[in-house]
């Protein structure tokens, strides 16, 4: 995806084939949740929001309370690239390099503005980091499998368990239509708009919702192991990966959570698998305690 791309706006180099062929259990081609099969019912997902702290405070209020442990995931980072005006979007660092560059410290509330030396959040100045931001609202491809991995070495029936997934229902290019435009260019430099259509058959747009706080979830179920398989299928050789907004076990022995505003992803379950994802060679993850804060101005020790 190009870097510099409008909000919204998908570029490709290749005229993609948006047809409305079946290729998941009440999705369409637009978007592709392969294995995955949408789940009608939210009551599946009723036993976390009595478990939420009020909204948007600590880990608590997104990752449901009452687990023995719990984890963050720091999102990856685009690097700068050498002429450090521009970043590479194909190759990530962690958020401890950004600190050994601007001489800040990663902990556990640690926000990455803070940890890259900007004045404030939401600063455009690069400062001494030159690199790109974390993602919000997506751990990423590459993190998304570590940590697959992991609950999968640690749930009963391995890949195979049966999870139910949780995608937040505001994503553009899951209503498709104007919210999402895909510009191609072919071989002879001409340049085409195209809109997706919905993402999902009118059945599962119009079903009921797992409710939140604040959020509106569309459900699915499916193997952990299909849990890498969300995300938009923009053209035929160019898939975009989504990791879950929420996951659990169907025994709700563990929770993943990322929110849509949050650069981290959270984990709470038995502490053997937190300890598990802290240790995860693939994952940059912390130890943290379910009432430590996630606000933009909860990072005391970098200012």
């Amino acid at each position: 995806m190009s870097s510099d791309s409008p909000t919204g706006t998908l570029t490709s180099t290749e005229a993609p084939d948006l047809g409305q062929k079946r290729t998941g259990h009440g999705a369409l081609s637009g978007t592709i949740t392969r294995m995955l099969r949408h789940e009608p019912d939210p009551s599946v997902g009723a036993w976390i929001r009595p478990r939420l702290a009020p909204f948007g405070d600590v880990v608590g209020s997104v990752v449901p309370r009452g687990f023995e442990a719990y984890a963050r995931i720091l999102h990856p980072v685009p690097a700068p690239l050498d002429d450090r005006t521009t970043v590479d979007t194909e190759r990530h660092v962690r958020w401890a390099d950004v600190a050994a560059v601007t001489g800040r410290t990663v902990h556990p509330t640690a926000q990455f503005w803070a940890v890259a030396a900007r004045s404030q959040w939401r600063d455009q100045e690069p400062g001494t980091w030159a690199g790109g931001e974390p993602l919000e609202g997506d751990l990423g491809p590459d993190a998304t499998h570590a940590l697959v991995d992991v609950l999968a070495r640690h749930a009963p029936g391995g890949g195979d368990a049966q999870v139910v997934v949780a995608l937040w229902d505001g994503y553009g290019w899951i209503e498709g239509g104007g919210a999402v435009s895909v510009v191609s260019v072919d071989d002879d430099g001409v340049g085409a708009v195209r809109h997706p259509g919905p993402a999902f058959e009118p059945s599962v747009l119009r079903g009921p919702r797992l409710e939140l706080p604040h959020r509106e979830y569309l459900l699915f179920r499916g193997s952990l192991r299909d849990v890498t398989s969300l995300g938009h299928q923009v053209t035929p050789s160019w898939f975009e990966a989504q990791s879950p907004n929420l996951l659990w076990p169907v025994d709700g022995s563990w929770c993943v959570a990322t929110e849509i505003d949050l650069d981290s992803t959270l984990v709470g379950g038995p502490r053997p698998l937190v300890r598990a994802v802290v240790e995860c060679p693939g994952l940059e993850a912390l130890d943290v305690h379910v009432d430590d804060p996630i606000t933009i101005d909860s990072d005391h020790l970098n200012r």
